[in-house]
């Protein structure tokens, strides 16, 4: 999120808007849910710049968000509507998708349909941030709420990450924050907590305190939960020494996705179709070669081959093999040291 000039942040929380819409169609409220979500993170939560890129002025826009503006809003949906397939066009990624993205999406719309929790996890580099992030994109800005879990300070640096998203101020108790979180999220919201092994009870004291509060919150408001973690937490959860704690949170979870740690020939198939159409089965098999024989996972296999297509491209040929392996070696012999 971009940081705003002091004074010109958006002063008007998800809650109030939520119960300020509240009289108005199901269509409206979904416009105006977008309009809050799209304010926060894709202009940065500033004022001036919300009120430019819509053009209406701050005091229109507070009203309509708050149910109290008189006339009718039929011209302040339309041009949110308006602006809202104009930012779809505008905002579409390079993205990939492949066989583990896919399963990914259908997971967290299954979070999102029925507001169920559910987990995913797989080694690092196995598309897990990149296809959550990707999903709560592409699904209504301010209704996926994405917090990568602080690795220290417990619930108040969540609560504060979570509520900064929401236009909660971290100026206040945690039970303040909490609260307004809960005003600002129902059952049409979903919450991704990437890295949750980050919330696990470690060093002196450990509680489960934010992982238990996470379970409330889906208790008591609906919301989809879609938890990303690595197999350690998978572990942790399921038979390390702290599995008792975890047993209602075990219980809410009721779809786990595991991705292998290996790339299936379909998954490097894919992946290499964005750089070459049709591509030949030597350059398939030279990429899952790379891919599973290093920790890099998928961002690794992508730099190599961005490179590769890019010295191909330069030599006016199509993507092969030989370009990916010298890319690849040319990579290695960067990290080599000669010993004597």
């Amino acid at each position: 999120m971009v940081a705003t000039k002091r004074g010109d942040g958006l002063n008007v929380t998800r809650g109030e808007v939520i119960a300020g819409i509240a009289g108005y169609t199901a269509a409206e409220q979904d416009a105006l849910l977008w309009l809050h979500g799209y304010a926060m993170d894709a202009l940065g939560g500033s004022r001036s710049r919300f009120c430019e890129w819509l053009g209406v002025d701050w005091t229109t826009a507070t009203r309509v968000w708050r149910g109290k503006y008189g006339a009718g809003i039929d011209q302040f949906i339309e041009r949110v509507r308006h602006l809202r397939r104009k930012a779809d066009i505008t905002h579409r990624t390079a993205f990939v998708e492949t066989v583990v993205t896919r399963k990914i999406f259908q997971v967290c719309d299954l979070a999102r349909d029925a507001g169920t929790m559910v987990m995913i996890s797989g080694p690092s580099g196995r598309s897990k941030t990149y296809s959550v992030r990707e999903w709560q994109r592409a699904n209504n800005h301010g209704r996926a709420q994405y917090v990568y879990a602080p690795e220290a300070g417990g619930l108040s640096a969540f609560l504060a990450s979570l509520g900064k998203s929401l236009v909660i101020s971290a100026r206040q108790t945690n039970r303040e924050i909490a609260e307004a979180i809960e005003k600002g999220i129902d059952y049409r919201n979903v919450l991704i907590v990437d890295e949750v092994a980050h919330l696990m009870p470690v060093g002196r004291g450990p509680t489960i305190q934010t992982l238990e509060w996470i379970r409330g919150l889906h208790d008591r408001t609906g919301c989809g939960v879609v938890l990303v973690a690595t197999p350690l937490f998978e572990r942790q959860l399921e038979g390390g020494k702290w599995a008792t704690w975890f047993e209602q949170l075990q219980g809410r979870v009721e779809v786990h996705l595991r991705i292998p740690a290996t790339f299936s020939r379909q998954e490097i198939a894919e992946i290499c179709g964005a750089f070459v159409e049709e591509p030949d089965p030597s350059l398939v098999t030279t990429a899952r070669q790379i891919a599973n024989a290093r920790t890099g996972g998928v961002r690794e296999l992508f730099r190599h081959l961005g490179r590769a297509a890019q010295a191909a491209a330069k030599l006016g040929e199509g993507l092969t093999a030989e370009h990916l392996r010298s890319a690849h070696r040319f990579a290695q012999t960067l990290l080599e040291i000669p010993e004597d």
